[in-house]
């Protein structure tokens, strides 16, 4: 084998470059793809907090016609007069 090679100095240096940067950059990237992941979860939330609102709605639109039915069905009937025997309303 011979012995001992020589490095180009610039291709060093590029390389000692490149490595700086990369963990220059570490740091942001992590913290990019932490706000993502937050922004993400956020937006879940959002997304079933909107669902169910939109549910608590149709259940709420249920009770009532429920109850007005149970009301309607439970108040007393009032006879209305008939037209063959009763006296015109208007004539009084």
């Amino acid at each position: 084998m011979s012995g001992p090679t020589t490095v180009n100095p610039q291709i060093l240096d590029a390389v000692d470059q490149t490595a700086k940067r990369v963990f220059e950059q570490a740091s942001a990237v992590a913290l990019g793809s932490l706000f993502q992941t937050e922004s993400q979860a956020m937006s879940n939330v959002m997304h079933n907090n909107t669902a169910i609102q939109q549910a608590m709605q149709q259940l709420n639109v249920a009770v009532i016609s429920t109850s007005v039915a149970a009301i309607v069905a439970a108040a007393p009937r009032m006879e209305t007069p008939s037209s063959s025997g009763g006296e015109d309303p208007s004539s009084l």
